[in-house]
């Protein structure tokens, strides 16, 4: 259901801030990343899960479903570099399902795939349309990053 709302986001007249997205489908993606967010906050407080073993390129996840919302101030292509991403992958890795807000662009998230995809990791991703004022040169975008392998 959160991946037919999110693919609707830009396909419905309903305009939120004049971008072409649905109000409905925007709060719809807004309360699940709060769902996602106090979800796990209220199973494991603020700790984060054991670290996933990605030694000699294998990939081995436990059984439990492992949830994230993250939201990663200014996530952009030009304002992140390798390094910066590879920091953000080695949190990414432990988690099936991230939810990813102030994403400005796309070729940021491609970067972070194949970060992971070289750790072994294969990773799918849903971008919404930008979001924001109308006019304004900074728009932000919702993602979510999902581990292909559940």
């Amino acid at each position: 259901m959160v991946v037919s709302e999110i693919r609707s986001l830009s396909h419905n007249e309903n305009d939120l801030f004049q971008t072409g997205v649905n109000r409905k489908a925007f709060i719809k993606v807004l309360l699940v990343m709060l769902f996602v967010s106090v979800a796990f906050v209220a199973d494991v407080g603020y700790t984060h899960p054991e670290p996933t073993d990605v030694s000699e390129g294998s990939y081995n996840r436990k059984s439990k479903l492992r949830l994230a919302s993250w939201n990663i101030r200014i996530l952009s292509d030009n304002s992140r570099d390798d390094t910066e991403l590879h920091q953000i992958a080695q949190t990414l890795i432990d988690y099936d399902f991230i939810a990813i807000s102030e994403v400005r662009d796309e070729k940021v998230l491609k970067r972070v795939q194949r970060i992971l995809s070289e750790s072994g990791a294969e990773y799918g991703y849903l971008i919404s349309e930008p979001v924001g004022r109308a006019g304004s040169p900074h728009k932000e975008r919702y993602a979510f990053l999902y581990y292909k392998g559940r």
